[in-house]
């Protein structure tokens, strides 16, 4: 199953469009809120989660935050990824919580795949 957390009416608008032409609405849910407010609604994940993929806004500087909520919420398996999408010319310092693994360039994003440290 696949919980997408997006607030950005167009964004959703997409989303909901692409689900929707995939034949896949039973093994999707939507959040339509701020990831931000993560740690108010993460009572309905039962599962632990295998992969995460933050991809904010190329000009918010906030994924720390939410690097940190999920870290503090536990709701990440040991060796589950977090891949991040950022815009490649992007200068961040990431949490400590994070073990970079690798980072991939594709035109004008990098793609970063961590997991968290123990």
């Amino acid at each position: 199953k696949v919980f997408f957390i997006e607030k950005h009416i167009p964004t959703l608008k997409i989303l909901k469009k692409n689900i929707k032409i995939l034949n896949c609405e039973n093994k999707c849910e939507i959040i339509e809120n701020d990831v931000n407010r993560l740690k108010y609604f993460s009572k309905i994940f039962n599962n632990k989660f295998n992969l995460v993929f933050l991809d904010p806004p190329f000009k918010d500087m906030g994924i720390n935050i939410i690097i940190d909520l999920i870290y503090d919420l536990k709701i990440l398996h040991k060796e589950a990824l977090i891949i991040i999408h950022r815009n490649k010319d992007i200068k961040e310092k990431y949490s400590e919580k994070l073990e970079k693994l690798r980072i991939e360039n594709y035109g004008k994003s990098k793609i970063i795949f961590n997991r968290l440290v123990d």
